[in-house]
């Protein structure tokens, strides 16, 4: 009996420090050795649509489920331009294309597993292609079918379905998009991609009519059908009946290259050629059309009873110089800075009468007037000059001038005459005064000119008294200039040495042009 009792009690002993032991082993122990041999997902595949989300778990652990102390893992994502990865396993699609997730615990680098992702591109654009401002017109008891373009052009799938929200007015085929009109009135059309899951873009509404006055003939007109580049016209619609229901149009040109035309119709010249700009019905399809011609070149100058007018085109790449059966050709930058440079000449609080003297020459005329300088021909037509220091010989189509100075003024005259114009240049305020007396047989006549010149050298403005002869400006359109015409017959019929740019004004032409 006393064996064994001490077999019994030696046994209690063994069980107790078995348990003892076992309870008082510190937790972080245990997780230590607890190894991470294998991990299972919750999937081993993902698909996505770009922007969407879905969630990557763990499943399995060991075989097991995932307990607090083994399941730490981390994320990462192959590709970053496919779709992207959080540290809590959301996986949200970025573009169109597959890639991988890799899962790894974090006790066991070894212990891993990827989830293949695959990202698709949804619908995210619906357009009506034959809608006009999102309507649709379909007469009553016809037919017309919904044309549909849908984007992006990479999207998996592209089925849409059609629905109408006014089946009194008009029915659809909902998988074919063909609207049948059954009564006069207004309807919406929606239009929804079918694989487009919680996504409000891949949805659109239009408006179907059916009208009640139909439109059964249209004219399109403009003002003019021939426009210099850079012009435009309004284009003026007549309907019939002037009370159609719909008069929505759409404009189409032929050649966008030679004119093109707005939304609203307005048609653009854009270089020469022909274009046929076309208007459209949204309304039963009818057509009117008008011909455009946009030429190679446009007058620029013109005679009136009031004035010799020249209007020079921005959009012109060069201007025609016609004078005296010779035509010269000048770039439209060159042409400006011609005058900016007669500006600057007279523009000038430092202008010195005997310093212009001396170094007027044809050399100096050539090299400071692109329109001398690069046609000498029309030089030696129009004015020539020749002389010394302090006398020149100005010769005007066979009239020969001459001209010298003093400190403060020039002096202007016929050759072998003793008729003059005594002319000065003076400073007032913002204005140059040019004050020019005429001598002929000793009676004396005095004339005041007030030349105002801009800052920036655009703008010349002659006035005799307070009347405005002579306005030449660089504005945005080009450049225009005026000579008053009255006033060129009176310096004509009065002066016996006439001002040397009549004979310039008075035969010269300028044509615009645009190639």
């Amino acid at each position: 009996m006393k064996s064994i009792k001490s077999r019994f009690i030696a046994l209690g002993m063994a069980v107790a420090m078995t348990v003892t032991v076992a309870g008082v082993m510190p937790t972080d122990q245990v997780s230590a050795k607890a190894k991470v041999n294998s991990i299972v997902l919750n999937r081993k595949t993902a698909t996505v649509y770009v922007g969407q989300e879905k969630s990557i778990k763990l499943f399995h652990v060991n075989g097991a489920k995932p307990t607090s102390s083994n399941k730490a893992v981390t994320y990462k994502i192959a590709n970053k331009k496919i779709a992207t990865v959080s540290k809590k396993g959301i996986v949200k699609g970025v573009s169109k294309g597959k890639t991988t997730v890799t899962v790894t615990s974090k006790y066991n680098k070894k212990a891993s597993a990827k989830v293949t992702v695959k990202v698709k591109q949804q619908i995210t654009d619906i357009t009506v292609t034959n809608a006009v401002k999102d309507t649709l017109v379909v007469r009553k008891g016809k037919k017309l079918k919904a044309l549909v373009k849908v984007g992006p052009k990479n999207a998996n799938k592209k089925k849409v379905k059609f629905l109408s929200k006014n089946k009194k007015v008009f029915t659809v085929n909902k998988k074919t998009g063909i609207i049948k009109a059954k009564k006069f009135g207004t309807g919406k059309l929606v239009i929804r991609a079918v694989y487009a899951p919680k996504n409000k873009k891949a949805r659109k509404t239009i408006k179907v009519i059916v009208p009640n006055k139909p439109v059964s003939a249209i004219t399109a007109k403009v003002d003019n059908t021939t426009l210099a580049p850079g012009k435009t016209a309004n284009i003026a619609l007549t309907f019939a009946p002037a009370d159609a229901t719909v008069k929505t149009v759409t404009y189409a040109t032929s050649d966008e290259k030679v004119a093109t035309v707005s939304e609203d119709g307005v048609i653009t010249a854009v270089k020469p050629g022909k274009a046929t700009i076309t208007v459209t019905t949204l309304d039963g399809g009818l057509t009117s059309t008008i011909e455009i011609t946009v030429p190679a070149k446009t007058p620029a100058s013109k005679v009136t009873d009031s004035a010799y007018t020249f209007s020079l085109d921005k959009n012109a790449m060069s201007y025609d110089i016609g004078y005296e059966g010779i035509t010269y050709n000048i770039a439209r930058d060159k042409f400006e800075n011609d005058i900016m440079t007669l500006a600057k000449m007279f523009g000038n609080e430092k202008f010195d009468p005997q310093t212009f003297v001396k170094e007027l020459s044809n050399d100096k005329l050539a090299k400071d007037f692109n329109i001398f300088g690069e046609n000498k021909t029309l030089m030696q037509k129009v004015m020539t000059v020749s002389g010394t220091d302090t006398e020149k010989k100005i010769n005007v189509e066979g009239v020969v001038y001459t001209l010298t100075a003093t400190k403060d003024s020039l002096f202007l005259k016929r050759s072998n005459e003793v008729d003059y114009q005594k002319i000065s240049v003076k400073k007032d305020g913002s204005n140059y005064v040019i004050t020019t007396d005429i001598y002929e047989s000793k009676v004396g006549y005095t004339d005041k000119y007030t030349i105002t010149i801009s800052d920036d050298y655009k703008s010349i403005s002659v006035k005799r008294g307070s009347i405005e002869v002579i306005s030449i400006k660089i504005v945005d359109t080009g450049v225009e200039a005026s000579f008053d015409k009255n006033f060129i017959d009176v310096l004509k019929n009065k002066y016996p040495t006439t001002p040397l740019f009549i004979h310039f004004v008075e035969k010269i032409s300028i044509t615009n042009v645009y190639e």
